[in-house]
């Protein structure tokens, strides 16, 4: 059967010409590269203030016991927190003994750290806050007597003129203890006598002048007016020295003793500048002062220098610093001050 005349011829789709492959491969994407892993941040994310408040508070009580009183918490939290700061850090921060919680030497880095940002942070939030108040910079001194009257005042005053809105801490005591929270990271610098090489482990002494004791009395007392002093003529009035942990106790012992002499009359040992010089002026006691202590009232005529044959009682009196090779721009300012504040005494 053959086609109709009139039937409509046939319609075939357009050839579409199928695309040709490509000798170019598509890209094949890499795998995304992981950013280098940094151990202190992951250790900060997991950090606590609850961490840094625990072991500041156990550091400067010496305990668990008395850590948990400051921060009002039971010991066995005292000790948990601690357990996970060390963890974190994967440092023993303290020295378990008898004696209690001593820091060890990461214990000492981290302390004094942890301290500044606690109060840089402190200080943030008080003036985002709003509180105008509060002083830019904090700086803390330990000053031992013998340096309250004559350096200490002088540094501090130089160290305003630049930083008029700083809060300065003075404490003072005596130096075992002065030395303890240097380490510990409770002040920045101490100013004092050079303590006994064993008690500088892990600290530095830089020299700065000599002090001299010398033996001083109110004006108007019985010796004041003698040519020359015997000894034993001292040993009759009350003396006032240093006590025993001074390091010229020792000296002034052995020069009595050297001389045969025994006081007759009582003795004072004590720290403090203000009793000693108050009961100097009030009394007929003989008052073994720092020369720098008791020089503005030798010069005003309140306190007369006796003439005593005696050996020179001198020490060096310096500045004392943790050992660190970290740069710290505040302490080499308050060491620069320092240095400049001393050079009077020189």
């Amino acid at each position: 059967m053959g086609w109709p005349a009139d039937a409509a011829p046939l319609r075939y789709p357009p050839r579409v010409a199928s695309p040709r492959p490509s000798s170019r491969r598509s890209p094949v994407p890499l795998p995304r590269r992981a950013a280098p892993r940094d151990p202190v941040a992951d250790t900060l994310k997991h950090l606590k203030l609850r961490h840094l408040s625990c072991a500041l508070d156990v550091a400067r009580a010496g305990s668990v016991r008395g850590a948990a009183e400051a921060l009002f918490v039971t010991e066995s939290a005292v000790s948990k927190t601690l357990r996970e700061l060390e963890e974190q850090l994967g440092v023993r921060l303290f020295e378990r003994t008898r004696k209690g919680m001593t820091l060890t030497e990461s214990g000492r880095q981290f302390a004094s750290y942890a301290q500044s940002a606690l109060d840089a942070l402190h200080t943030g939030v008080s003036l985002a806050s709003g509180d105008r108040a509060v002083p830019q910079t904090v700086v803390r001194i330990a000053a031992m007597t013998v340096v309250s009257a004559a350096l200490l005042p002088e540094l501090v005053r130089r160290f305003l003129a630049l930083h008029g809105d700083s809060l300065v801490e003075i404490v003072s005591g005596s130096g075992a203890a002065l030395l303890d929270r240097l380490r510990r990271g409770h002040v920045e610098i101490v100013l004092g006598r050079c303590p006994p090489r064993k008690e500088l482990t892990g600290l530095t002494f830089e020299p700065l002048y000599i002090d001299r004791h010398v033996f001083v009395v109110r004006a108007g007392h019985p010796l004041a007016t003698l040519g020359k002093v015997a000894p034993s003529r001292i040993s009759a009035y009350p003396i006032v020295m240093p006590p025993r942990e001074s390091p010229f106790w020792e000296e002034i012992h052995q020069f009595f003793v050297a001389r045969g002499v025994h006081p007759r009359a009582a003795r004072v040992e004590v720290l403090d500048l203000q009793f000693s010089r108050a009961y100097t002026l009030t009394s007929d006691a003989v008052w073994i002062a720092s020369e720098r202590a008791a020089g503005a009232d030798v010069a005003a005529g309140a306190l007369v220098r006796l003439p005593i044959a005696a050996p020179s009682f001198e020490a060096s009196v310096g500045v004392i610093t943790r050992r660190s090779g970290d740069a710290d721009p505040r302490l080499d300012e308050l060491l620069r001050l320092t240095r400049e504040a001393s050079a009077r005494f020189a």
